[in-house]
């Protein structure tokens, strides 16, 4: 059974665009740095001065809002730079997408 109402999928760069807007909006939020001050080039620790702590609820609050998928989390804990984080999640988006479609395999485990 397919899911009713889903439209097409959207263009890499509107998700892109999506997750890069919900991760500035995150670190604002936790930094009170202006929005339209955070670069996509910008490093978490060298220039937004957020520790590892500080990353990972960045990293949270953009989950919660984006939803991606779980298997793919694993990527962002090597994320550095804000284009880093905009990769992993935007992949995790696209995997997703292309997923809704398609049957569902069963979960490997890896143990």
């Amino acid at each position: 059974m397919g899911k009713e109402g889903q439209g097409p999928k959207p263009r890499p760069d509107v998700v892109r665009s999506r997750v890069f807007g919900a991760l500035r909006k995150a670190v604002a939020k936790l930094t009170g740095y202006e929005i339209e001050s955070i670069s996509v080039e910008d490093r978490f620790e060298e220039d937004l001065a957020i520790d590892s702590l500080q990353k990972l609820m960045v990293l949270y609050e953009v989950m919660r809002e984006i939803d991606p998928e779980p298997e793919e989390l694993g990527r962002l804990d090597a994320v550095q730079t804000l284009a880093d984080a905009v990769e992993a999640l935007t992949q995790s988006q696209d995997k997703a997408q292309g997923e809704t479609n398609a049957p569902h395999q069963p979960i490997k485990s890896a143990y």
